[in-house]
C-alpha cells in the first residue's frame, strides 16, 4: 500500500500517514479486490466495500496529504527525475537524485542541530525557535455574508523554549495596532529576552524558517548585535531551516490552536487571546497581549551603521548568522550548518570608517533609544472598517464594545501612508 507522509503533520498523530494524491477508499478496495483475485480467494470470502471501509478507516491513514508551502526544490527535481526517467537518460537520473540526496541531506542536518541544542545541558544557553502563524482572521464568522467582507488581522508569534519542549510564548495582536515586519517581529523578541530569559544565559541560539521580511532583514541582525554590544548576551547565532524544509516546534503549537479555534467563531482579538489560553489544559500556553507601547522601531539602528560590504555576503543562501563579543563591528554570515576549510564564514563590517578594531565611540548599538512604532496605532483602510463596521451585526452583544472602542480610536487617526512591513531595502536577500 503506498503511503507518504504530511509535510507539516498538523494531525492528532505525528506518525499519521497519507494515500497518496488520487488514491481513495475506492481505490484501495479495488487494489485489494485485484490481490485476493491474484492469489485464489473466493469471491464469497473477500469482505464487502462496506467491511473494508470501516476496517481501514481504523488504522492511522488519511486520504490526500496536505501539500501546503512544499519545497521548491524537491519538486523541481521531482519533475526533472520523472523527465530523465521519460527520457531513459540514466546519467541525468542519478546526477538529480544524488542532487536531492544532498539537499535532503543538509535538511535532516539542520533538525539535528535543532535537537542537538534542545538537549543541550548549558545552564548559559538558551535555545528558542520563532515564528509567526498564518494570519488569523477576525472576527471569525459562520456566516455566508461574512466571506465577502474584509475583515481585521490578528497576528500571532510564537517563540517556542526549545530546551523546555512544552513551554511556548504567543505574542499577539493586531493590525490596528503593529503590523507585521521585522520592527514589530524585534519587538516581541525584546519583550521575551527581557521577561523571559534568564539573566545567567549568555548565549542565545534562534532557529527559524527563511522568511526575509520576518527572520532575516538588518534590523533584527542590528537589534541582536545590539544585545552584543551591551554585554546581555556573549554569543548569539540564528539558524535558517532549509526553505520547504522548515518545520518548527512552533507548528505544533499552532496545530493545537487550530484545533481548538475548529468549530467555533472568534469575535474580537482578546477573544483568540483567550481561546489560546484554554487551548491546553496541560503546559497551557504563555500568550501576551501586545500594545502601542511594546513596538519598538528598529529602523534608527539602521543610521549608526554602513551597509558597504553586504552585496557581498550571500545573505539569500545563508545557513547561519552569528554575533559575538568578539567581533562586535558586526557580523558572521556561513553559507554552511558547519563552518570547515570549504566553508568559511564571511565578516560583514557594519562599523563604519576604515578602522581595523572595534571602537565603542564609532559603533554603539545599545546607546541609541528606540522610540515607539505606532504610538497612536496604526490606521486601518475606511473600506475595511465599514465591513467590520456592517459585521458587526452578526457580532454577539458582549463583545461589541471592542469593535465600538476601535472604531473611536480609529476615528482619532488620520490616514497614514502605506508602508510594506517586508521592506526589500531591509530584507537580507542580496
Amino acid at each position: 500500500m503506498p503511503t507518504c507522509s504530511s509535510h507539516y503533520s498538523r494531525a492528532k498523530s505525528r506518525d499519521k500517514v497519507y494515500l497518496p494524491p488520487g488514491y481513495t477508499h475506492h481505490t484501495c478496495y479495488d487494489l485489494f479486490r485485484q490481490k485476493c483475485a491474484e492469489d485464489g480467494v473466493p469471491d464469497q470470502l473477500i469482505a464487502s466495500f462496506h467491511l473494508y471501509s470501516r476496517r481501514f478507516s481504523t488504522f492511522n491513514i488519511g486520504q490526500n496529504p496536505p501539500m501546503i508551502d512544499t519545497c521548491s526544490t524537491c519538486d523541481k527535481l521531482d519533475r526533472e527525475i520523472e523527465v530523465a526517467k521519460a527520457e531513459k537518460d540514466a546519467s541525468k537520473e542519478s546526477s538529480l537524485s544524488t542532487e536531492k540526496s544532498v539537499h535532503l541531506m543538509k535538511a535532516k542536518v539542520a533538525r539535528n542541530i535543532m535537537s542537538a541544542y534542545s538537549e543541550d545541558n548549558d545552564q548559559k544557553l538558551c535555545a528558542i525557535a520563532v515564528d509567526l502563524q498564518q494570519t488569523l482572521v477576525t472576527p471569525r464568522l459562520t456566516t455566508n455574508v461574512a466571506y465577502y467582507k474584509r475583515k481585521m488581522w490578528t497576528y500571532n508569534f510564537s517563540i517556542h523554549n526549545l530546551k523546555e519542549a512544552n513551554k511556548a510564548h504567543m505574542y499577539v495582536w493586531n493590525e490596528s495596532i503593529a503590523k507585521r515586519g521585522s520592527s514589530d517581529i524585534g519587538s516581541c523578541l525584546m519583550h521575551y529576552i527581557a521577561n523571559s530569559v534568564p539573566a545567567h544565559c549568555s548565549k542565545l541560539v534562534i532557529f527559524s524558517d527563511n522568511c526575509g521580511g520576518q527572520n532575516k532583514n538588518i534590523n533584527l541582525s542590528l537589534l541582536l548585535l545590539r544585545y552584543i554590544h551591551s554585554g546581555r548576551f556573549s554569543l548569539i547565532k540564528q539558524y535558517y531551516l532549509m526553505p520547504g524544509h522548515s518545520y518548527l516546534p512552533c507548528d505544533r503549537d499552532f496545530g493545537v490552536l487550530e484545533q481548538h479555534f475548529r468549530g467555533q467563531e472568534v469575535y474580537t482579538t482578546p477573544h483568540y487571546v483567550h481561546l489560546m489560553r484554554a487551548a491546553r489544559r496541560e503546559h497551557p500556553f504563555e500568550v501576551i497581549k501586545m500594545d502601542r507601547d511594546t513596538f519598538f522601531d528598529l529602523d534608527a539602528l539602521q543610521g549608526a551603521c554602513t551597509k558597504a560590504q553586504m552585496a557581498k555576503a550571500g545573505f539569500n543562501n545563508a545557513r547561519m548568522f552569528q554575533y559575538t563579543a568578539e567581533y562586535k563591528m558586526g557580523f558572521r554570515v556561513c553559507l554552511a550548518y558547519f563552518e570547515d576549510h570549504f566553508n568559511l564564514p564571511t565578516y560583514v563590517k557594519l562599523q563604519k570608517g576604515r578602522g581595523a578594531t572595534y571602537q565603542r565611540e564609532k559603533f554603539d548599538l545599545s546607546a541609541i533609544d528606540l522610540q515607539l512604532k505606532y504610538p497612536e496605532g496604526v490606521k486601518l483602510k475606511d473600506d475595511k472598517l465599514a465591513d467590520l463596521n456592517f459585521l458587526l451585526r452578526f457580532v454577539p452583544v458582549g463583545h461589541r464594545w471592542w469593535y465600538n472602542d476601535l472604531f473611536a480610536a480609529q476615528g482619532a487617526l488620520t490616514a497614514q501612508e502605506d508602508e510594506d512591513p517586508d521592506d526589500p531595502d531591509d530584507v537580507l536577500d542580496f
